[in-house]
C-alpha cells in the first residue's frame, strides 16, 4: 500500500477492518496525501479517536 501511496497524485481510500471481537470500524479518507496521513487515520479509528481533516 505505502509504494502506491507515493505516486504523485492524492488518494481516496475506504478500509474495513473487523476486530476479533466482531466489532466493525470503517475508514473513508479522500485525497489522502501520505501514508503517515492514513496510519495516522487508521490507529485513531482503531482507538476510537476522531480525526479532522
Amino acid at each position: 500500500m505505502s509504494a502506491w501511496l507515493r505516486r504523485p497524485r492524492r488518494t481516496d481510500i475506504r478500509i474495513a477492518v473487523e476486530r476479533p471481537d466482531g466489532s466493525r470500524i470503517g475508514i473513508s479518507a479522500d485525497r489522502v496525501r501520505s501514508p503517515e496521513q492514513l496510519t495516522e487515520l487508521l490507529r485513531a479509528g482503531l482507538s476510537g479517536d476522531t480525526v479532522g481533516d
